[in-house]
Protein backbone atom coordinates (compact mmCIF):
# COMPACT_ATOMS: atom_id res chain seq x y z
CA UNK A 1 0.00 0.00 0.00
CA UNK A 2 2.80 2.35 0.67
CA UNK A 3 5.41 1.56 -2.16
CA UNK A 4 3.37 1.88 -5.01
CA UNK A 5 1.85 6.12 -4.58
CA UNK A 6 4.66 7.19 -5.42
CA UNK A 7 5.47 5.10 -8.75
CA UNK A 8 1.60 5.98 -9.45
CA UNK A 9 2.02 9.39 -9.46
CA UNK A 10 5.61 9.11 -11.45
CA UNK A 11 4.92 6.23 -13.79
CA UNK A 12 0.99 7.11 -14.70
CA UNK A 13 -0.09 10.39 -13.23
CA UNK A 14 -2.52 8.83 -10.75
CA UNK A 15 -3.19 7.58 -7.56
CA UNK A 16 -3.64 4.77 -4.95
CA UNK A 17 -6.64 3.41 -3.99
CA UNK A 18 -8.26 5.22 -0.86
CA UNK A 19 -9.45 3.32 2.17
CA UNK A 20 -12.79 3.64 0.57
CA UNK A 21 -11.89 1.32 -1.81
CA UNK A 22 -11.09 -1.07 1.03
CA UNK A 23 -14.30 -0.76 3.03
CA UNK A 24 -15.96 -1.41 -0.09
CA UNK A 25 -14.50 -4.22 -1.34
CA UNK A 26 -15.33 -5.86 2.36
CA UNK A 27 -18.60 -4.67 2.04
CA UNK A 28 -18.99 -6.87 -1.13
CA UNK A 29 -17.59 -9.80 0.12
CA UNK A 30 -19.74 -9.55 3.49
CA UNK A 31 -22.88 -9.34 1.76
CA UNK A 32 -21.93 -12.08 -0.97
CA UNK A 33 -20.61 -14.71 1.05
CA UNK A 34 -21.42 -15.92 4.62
CA UNK A 35 -18.77 -15.97 7.35
CA UNK A 36 -15.94 -14.80 5.21
CA UNK A 37 -12.42 -14.55 6.70
CA UNK A 38 -10.04 -12.11 5.65
CA UNK A 39 -6.29 -12.59 5.29
CA UNK A 40 -4.87 -9.20 5.70
CA UNK A 41 -0.91 -9.10 3.96
CA UNK A 42 0.40 -5.69 2.91
CA UNK A 43 3.49 -3.78 3.49
CA UNK A 44 2.04 -1.16 5.58
CA UNK A 45 0.03 -3.75 7.99
CA UNK A 46 -0.50 -0.48 10.50
CA UNK A 47 -2.36 1.24 7.93
CA UNK A 48 -4.30 -1.83 7.22
CA UNK A 49 -4.96 -2.99 10.59
CA UNK A 50 -6.72 1.04 10.97
CA UNK A 51 -8.89 0.57 7.98
CA UNK A 52 -9.86 -2.98 9.10
CA UNK A 53 -10.15 -2.09 13.18
CA UNK A 54 -13.96 -2.82 13.10
CA UNK A 55 -13.84 -5.60 11.19
CA UNK A 56 -13.69 -9.42 12.59
CA UNK A 57 -12.08 -12.72 11.28
CA UNK A 58 -9.03 -10.60 10.28
CA UNK A 59 -6.05 -12.42 10.20
CA UNK A 60 -2.49 -10.52 9.91
CA UNK A 61 -0.09 -13.15 8.81
CA UNK A 62 3.30 -11.20 9.27
CA UNK A 63 6.20 -13.43 7.60
CA UNK A 64 8.38 -13.07 4.04
CA UNK A 65 6.81 -11.79 0.55
CA UNK A 66 7.51 -15.62 -0.41
CA UNK A 67 5.10 -17.19 2.42
CA UNK A 68 2.76 -14.33 2.36
CA UNK A 69 2.47 -14.86 -1.59
CA UNK A 70 1.30 -18.76 -0.87
CA UNK A 71 -1.22 -18.23 1.56
CA UNK A 72 -2.58 -15.48 -0.52
CA UNK A 73 -2.73 -17.87 -3.50
CA UNK A 74 -4.69 -20.77 -1.21
CA UNK A 75 -7.53 -17.88 -0.42
CA UNK A 76 -11.19 -18.16 -2.20
CA UNK A 77 -11.40 -14.71 -3.63
CA UNK A 78 -9.39 -11.84 -3.13
CA UNK A 79 -9.01 -7.70 -2.96
CA UNK A 80 -6.27 -6.02 -3.85
CA UNK A 81 -5.55 -2.64 -4.50
CA UNK A 82 -2.24 -2.33 -6.81
CA UNK A 83 0.95 -4.09 -8.51
CA UNK A 84 1.91 -6.97 -9.62
CA UNK A 85 2.43 -8.54 -6.49
CA UNK A 86 -1.34 -8.26 -5.42
CA UNK A 87 -2.23 -9.20 -9.06
CA UNK A 88 -0.41 -12.18 -9.49
CA UNK A 89 -1.58 -12.91 -6.23
CA UNK A 90 -4.84 -12.77 -6.51
CA UNK A 91 -4.39 -14.44 -9.99
CA UNK A 92 -3.02 -16.95 -8.56
CA UNK A 93 -6.08 -18.08 -5.98
CA UNK A 94 -8.24 -17.74 -8.54
CA UNK A 95 -12.14 -16.97 -7.35
CA UNK A 96 -13.74 -13.39 -8.02
CA UNK A 97 -10.52 -10.63 -7.97
CA UNK A 98 -11.89 -7.43 -6.44
CA UNK A 99 -10.26 -4.37 -7.82
CA UNK A 100 -10.23 -0.27 -8.03
CA UNK A 101 -9.63 0.65 -10.92
CA UNK A 102 -7.52 3.77 -10.68
CA UNK A 103 -7.76 6.95 -13.12
CA UNK A 104 -4.60 7.79 -14.56
CA UNK A 105 -2.92 10.17 -17.25
CA UNK A 106 -0.97 7.20 -18.68
CA UNK A 107 -2.22 3.95 -19.55
CA UNK A 108 -2.08 1.40 -16.37
CA UNK A 109 -1.54 -2.31 -17.08
CA UNK A 110 -3.51 -3.12 -13.90
CA UNK A 111 -6.84 -0.83 -14.71
CA UNK A 112 -10.10 -2.07 -15.95
CA UNK A 113 -9.05 -2.44 -19.99
CA UNK A 114 -6.56 -5.12 -19.20
CA UNK A 115 -8.70 -7.20 -17.62
CA UNK A 116 -11.29 -6.70 -20.12
CA UNK A 117 -9.16 -7.43 -23.05
CA UNK A 118 -7.03 -10.42 -20.68
CA UNK A 119 -10.91 -11.76 -20.60
CA UNK A 120 -10.33 -12.08 -16.94
CA UNK A 121 -14.26 -12.10 -16.07
CA UNK A 122 -13.64 -13.42 -12.62
CA UNK A 123 -12.04 -9.39 -12.01
CA UNK A 124 -14.54 -7.45 -10.11
CA UNK A 125 -14.42 -3.83 -10.34
CA UNK A 126 -15.13 -2.34 -7.02
CA UNK A 127 -16.06 1.43 -6.62
CA UNK A 128 -13.23 4.12 -4.93
CA UNK A 129 -15.58 6.09 -3.46
CA UNK A 130 -17.63 6.56 0.08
Amino acid sequence: MTDYKHHMQVAFGGDVPSDNYVANAIKYIKRKYKNPIFIAISDDVKRLKKILKKEKNVFYPESTPEVDMAILSFCNHSIFTLGSYGFWASYLAGGEVLYADVETKIPYTHSTYFYKDANLSNFVHIKDSP
